[in-house]
């Protein structure tokens, strides 16, 4: 009789054990799920904030790029030069002597009517046009990778009232036919932008007077 009773307490201990350790398993299994639901959550929210700043940005950049569509291009007008400008402006279409910034090298110097005197190895073309018997002005067309990119008009005048006087008459000219900015202007060409530089400096061999027509960067 005792050792009936020894042995079914012995089995029940057994019982117990096996569903201590059972409930155990039970209770880590439960734990693990739940790390992994809340790792999966965590991540899907992270997941669902990048999102939404993507979508946030994307959003900002098309508004940008409506407003800036939404803008009318400056102005190129086709005007007449003064006759003291006419030569430099001849002919006075596209952005300056009949060229635009798809014109390639050839075709400028094939149909650019001044005198070429130099082929720059950086790329450029350099041609020289007499505006009278004392002054004359070199015209550079500035290239990168078979594109035009500026064109720089230097204007060697005869003396500095002389000088002050292509100035005055390019600022006005310019004033009618861009759009006026603070310190330059602007114009647009087959829809691509460009700015317009109009400086006079003095040197030792006399003053002269610069243009640079600057195509905008894509």
């Amino acid at each position: 009789m005792l050792a009936r009773t020894h042995f079914s307490t012995h089995t029940l201990d057994l019982k117990r054990t096996k569903n201590q350790h059972t409930n155990s398993k039970n209770r880590k299994s439960t734990d693990s799920c739940k790390s992994n639901f809340f790792t999966k959550k965590t991540i899907l929210f992270f997941s669902l904030l990048c999102l939404l700043s993507l979508q946030a940005c994307q959003s900002q950049a098309d508004k940008q790029a409506e407003a800036a569509a939404e803008l009318p291009l400056p102005p190129n007008k086709l005007l007449t030069p003064p006759e003291t400008l006419a030569p430099l402006f001849n002919p006075p279409t596209a952005v300056l002597r009949g060229f635009d910034w798809n014109s390639k090298p050839e075709q400028i110097q094939d149909q650019e009517s001044a005198s070429r005197i130099e082929e720059n190895s950086l790329g450029s073309e350099i041609f020289s046009l007499d505006l009278n018997e004392e002054e004359f002005a070199d015209i550079t067309y500035q290239f990168a990778e078979g594109q035009l990119t500026a064109i720089q008009l230097d204007i060697y005048p005869a003396s500095e009232a002389s000088a002050n006087n292509y100035v005055s008459e390019l600022t006005d000219f310019f004033n009618a036919k861009y759009k006026k900015r603070s310190t330059l202007w602007e114009g647009s060409e087959k829809e691509q932008i460009f700015t317009i530089f109009l400086t006079q400096k003095n040197s030792d061999s006399g003053p002269f007077v610069t243009v640079i027509w600057e195509k905008e960067k894509e």
